[in-house]
C-alpha cells in the first residue's frame, strides 16, 4: 500500500527546549495517528515517518521507520544481548550533531486526525529522552493549525 499523490498533512514531533542540552536527543518506541473520521487508528502503511538524523548505535540503526513498527515495547535485546528486531526505537542524534532533532510523520489529509499517541521506551533505558517536547499538527499547506507541549518522562502522551 502506498500513499497517493494527494495532500498530505504531518505530526512534528521535536524537543521544546530552544536550547536543549548538547546531548539531548529525540528517543522514542512508537508513534501512533488515528482517523478524525471513525477514531480508529490509521493504518500504518499510510505513514510515512522521517527524522531529520539517525543515530547508527553499536551497529544498530535506529531510524525513523522504527518508530511505526507497530509495536510500542522497547524490549530491543534479549537477555544475552542479542538485537531481537522487535519494539525498536527511532533515536536522532544528539543535538550537538543535529540541533533541531524532529521526527515527522506524514500522513494522508483526507483522513482527518482525531488523536496522536506518542509512546515512551518501556524498557530500564532512557526514557528521560522523551521530555519536555512539542507535538505540532502541519496541514497540507504547510500551516501549523495545533501545537501541544508534553513534559515529564510518561509511559505514552495523547
Amino acid at each position: 500500500m502506498c500513499v497517493s499523490s494527494a495532500a498530505l498533512c504531518r505530526v512534528v514531533i521535536r524537543p521544546t527546549l530552544a536550547s536543549p542540552p548538547g546531548d539531548a536527543v529525540l528517543n522514542l518506541a512508537e508513534v501512533q495517528l488515528f482517523a478524525a473520521s471513525n477514531g480508529t487508528q490509521i493504518d500504518r502503511r499510510l505513514l510515512t515517518p522521517s527524522l531529520s538524523s539517525v543515530l547508527n548505535w553499536d551497529d544498530v540503526i535506529l531510524a525513523s521507520s522504527d518508530c511505526n513498527d507497530g509495536a510500542a515495547e522497547t524490549r530491543m535485546f534479549n537477555d544475552a544481548g542479542q538485537n531481537m528486531g522487535l519494539g525498536q526505537v527511532c533515536n536522532s542524534k544528539p543535538v550537538s550533531e543535529d540541533p533541531s532533532p524532529r521526527l515527522t510523520v506524514s500522513y494522508p489529509c483526507t483522513l482527518g486526525l482525531s488523536k496522536v499517541v506518542v509512546f515512551n521506551r518501556d524498557d530500564d533505558c532512557c526514557r528521560g529522552r522523551i521530555n519536555d517536547f512539542s507535538l505540532d499538527i502541519i496541514s497540507g499547506t504547510g500551516a501549523v493549525t495545533h501545537t501541544y507541549q508534553f513534559q515529564g518522562a510518561a509511559p505514552s502522551y495523547t
